[in-house]
């Protein structure tokens, strides 16, 4: 077929087409593209408007049709469109929105935050319906004014953590920016699309007060070259024009919080302190005003500048009567401040303290909460006061906690540090409210009624979402140089706590493998270890306590420590425990090992005759040691409330750390104290040159009531090596078998 027809400039042009099995294929290709479909398209700009177009169609013979002739249409330009998206992205991978009005409507939109990473920012689209065979040039004016972002927020600037840029995004196209408020934007012959990155300026902290609202970057199509025309309407952020949102990246700095700051409502005119803001703070808060927390990283100072230098106040998070007509919004009460930080990994550092009715939300996100407690004459929490730090691995210090720390602190799910005073100059702090760990279960999420789910003005923004459980898996660490008189919950995680000094309130870490290390413990303090292996170091004193190990493997070591004085309870409970013991103190003392197979390590002498009230020592059910470790003497008499019953061996091979020893041991008894000894009557006793046995438990070398017998036995002691023994047995039906190693150096008396 041959194709006649007049281009743009009035030429004329003839095209010869060959119909094939796979299409069209042209003469001339850029008049008439080939065609792999049963059409064949002359493209618009090479056909003159309103023009003839006539085909004469041959055979193979040469035969011809008559002539078709149609006339061609009007040229219908592409049209050229503006949208926006973003390159930040939170810890799930989702990109960053902010609230912004569009066309006269509130809604979502892509936002990024001031950083320092060049490769995140909003990316501006600037799009054809359909391609051209030329150049498209484009001119986008960027929005200025209140609210509005300006070249400072996208330039090089003297100091600045970041400079930002505006610049191509992609290898597609040229843009040209004018330091100003306009972008000139290039689309290739060809190409559909060229896109354009505004990455952000992140500025210089300052020494100063200060916090920078949202800001909005409206990106409005001002001009086109002749050969498109432009989108006249915006639908769903796109056409026209299209808006996205910087966050700012710097602190946010304040001289005091008295009021609630959360991602939808802030400080108002009525709280908040003359000249402290870069922005004006209106008489009411709400979407449309600039959020100062977001749900990414956000950091807080409250009594610090901008550049995290402290200052002289001690400028406590407290309550206001007024806290601003929207007091309500966030937690349905006027006089309580609440903190919101919302999604992010974010830092809140507060020089002074936490007064009565104030709540801190940290939310999701690896947080870091500091309260320097500057005002020592007060508490650094009241019992009104809470923070919950929620999901995410999160830490949390106290430094000074004046008269004590009576707050309520939930560290939700997730592997959590808390650190309360240090090891030098502020380690005589005392906690008197609630450390939870994350105490929550799969029954019950263990969060107090203060605790909100959604803020208070109806619209069900999520406030706190978390449940408070750990999983077996998350960690926690808590550090207390000081004093407990309050109490620590935990969970499923496996916790670990050291309390350097005072103990006297309560420790509950529910299962796993926990660590508790305590200085004194005492005063009626009861300590539950829960299920799992764990274990408890005593390194002063415990008296008047009630300390429970709970099922599993569980070491308790108090061997530089002093037991009793006062109503003192040792329960291993289920497992094959460890119970490491220093100084038996005068008390009621009671240490039962529980089930299992149990070891119970004596480091002092233990004698019920001349000191009275030793305290009573169980190894409970199962094949149960008594260990002798150091140069000591031990006497198995028993005695009212006290002496040491329920152990199947007596080993003197290895020291305090189980590992072997050569020390020297003496051990007493008679046999009264082995038929009260376990079920069977039989004590197998191990141990080497340098210990001895006195079976009359008087001195005498009378061996009482036994009598040595040719009977001998194998069995392996602690030391891990195989010993010989030899039965020595009484009329009364005692038997004790003694290691072969005492007995050939003469050390049965």
């Amino acid at each position: 077929m041959d194709v006649t027809f007049e281009d743009e400039k009035g030429g004329k042009h003839t095209v010869t087409l060959e119909k094939g099995d796979n299409g069209w294929t042209s003469s001339d290709p850029t008049l008439i593209p080939d065609s792999n479909g049963d059409k064949a398209t002359i493209p618009a700009d090479n056909v003159k408007d309103n023009s003839e177009v006539t085909g004469v169609a041959k055979d193979p013979s040469g035969n011809e049709s008559d002539p078709s002739t149609v006339t061609s249409k009007t040229d219908v330009l592409p049209t050229v469109s503006i949208s926006v998206e973003t390159t930040s992205t939170d810890v799930n991978g989702d990109g960053f929105t902010g609230i912004a009005s569009v066309n006269g409507t509130v809604m979502d939109v892509p936002a990024t935050i001031e950083d320092k990473d060049d490769s995140t920012g909003l990316v501006y689209t600037v799009s054809l319906n359909h391609v051209t065979t030329t150049d498209v040039t484009v001119t986008v004016t960027l929005g200025s004014g209140a609210g509005h972002s300006d070249a400072a927020d996208y330039s090089d600037i003297g100091g600045a953590q970041h400079n930002g840029k505006i610049g191509l995004h992609g290898d597609t196209g040229k843009v040209t920016y004018d330091g100003a408020t306009t972008v000139t934007i290039v689309i290739p012959a060809g190409s559909k699309s060229v896109s354009f990155i505004v990455d952000p300026t992140l500025e210089a902290n300052q020494d100063a007060f200060n916090a920078e609202g949202m800001e909005k970057v409206v990106a409005t199509i001002t001009g086109t070259s002749d050969n498109v025309t432009a989108a006249t309407d915006i639908v769903d952020n796109a056409g026209a024009s299209a808006t996205g949102v910087i966050y700012d990246g710097n602190a946010i700095s304040l001289r005091n919080l008295d009021g609630d700051f959360t991602l939808k409502y802030s400080l108002s005119s009525s709280v908040a302190e003359k000249g402290d803001f870069g922005y004006t703070i209106g008489a009411n808060s709400g979407e449309n005003d600039p959020m100062v927390t977001t749900d990414y990283n956000d950091t807080v100072y409250v009594g610090y500048y901008q550049s995290g230098k402290e200052t002289t106040s001690y400028s406590n998070v407290a309550n206001s009567q007024d806290n601003g007509p929207d007091g309500t919004k966030t937690d349905g009460n006027q006089s309580i401040t609440t903190v919101d930080l919302g999604a992010g990994d974010d830092l809140m550092v507060i020089r002074g303290n936490m007064l009565a009715n104030t709540r801190v939300y940290t939310g999701e996100g690896n947080d870091t909460f500091t309260m320097d407690g500057m005002n020592t004459a007060l508490r650094v929490m009241y019992a009104g006061s809470y923070i919950f730090t929620e999901s995410g691995d999160d830490i949390v210090t106290i430094k000074r906690t004046g008269v004590t720390n009576a707050g309520q602190i939930y560290l939700g799910s997730g592997s959590d540090t808390f650190i309360q005073g240090d090891a030098t100059d502020n380690n005589d702090t005392t906690l008197s409210g609630l450390l939870d760990l994350g105490s929550g279960t799969k029954d019950i999420s263990n969060m107090p009624k203060e605790y909100l789910s959604v803020y208070q003005d109806g619209s069900n923004l999520s406030l706190g979402n978390d449940n408070n459980i750990d999983t077996a898996t998350d960690v926690n660490t808590v550090t207390i140089y000081g004093s407990v008189s309050g109490e620590i919950l935990g969970g499923y995680g496996s916790d670990n706590i050291t309390v350097t000094k005072n103990l006297t309130g309560n420790i509950s870490v529910g299962d796993n493998a926990d660590t508790l290390t305590a200085g004194w413990i005492y005063g009626g303090a009861t300590v539950s270890m829960g299920d799992g292996n764990d274990t408890v170091t005593v390194t002063d004193g415990a008296y008047n306590t009630t300390i429970s190990l709970g099922a599993g493997d569980d070491v308790f070591d108090s061997t530089g420590a002093t037991l009793g004085s006062a109503a003192t309870t040792i329960d291993g409970g289920e497992g094959n425990d460890t119970i490491k013991i220093g100084t038996i103190s005068n008390g009621n003392i009671t240490i039962d090992a529980g089930a299992g197979d149990d070891i119970v390590v004596l480091t002092k002498d233990y004698d019920t005759k001349p000191v009275g009230n030793q305290g009573s020592i169980n190894g409970g059910e199962g094949s149960d040691t008594l260990v002798l470790a150091g140069n000591i003497s031990v006497n198995l008499a028993t005695g009212k409330n006290e002496g040491i019953a329920g152990f199947e061996k007596v080993d003197m091979t290895v020291g305090s750390d189980l590992k072997a020893g050569n020390t020297a041991q003496l051990v007493k008894l008679t046999a009264s104290d082995v038929l009260g000894m376990n079920d069977n009557s039989t004590l197998y006793i191990s141990g080497g040159a340098n210990d001895k046995v006195d079976l009359g438990a008087d001195g005498a070398g009378s061996l009482g009531t036994f009598t040595a017998t040719a009977t001998t036995v194998k069995a392996t002691a602690l030391d891990g090596i195989e010993h010989t023994y030899t039965l020595y047995s009484s009329v009364s039906g005692a038997n004790v078998y003694i290691d072969n190693n005492i007995i050939d150096a003469n050390g049965v008396i």
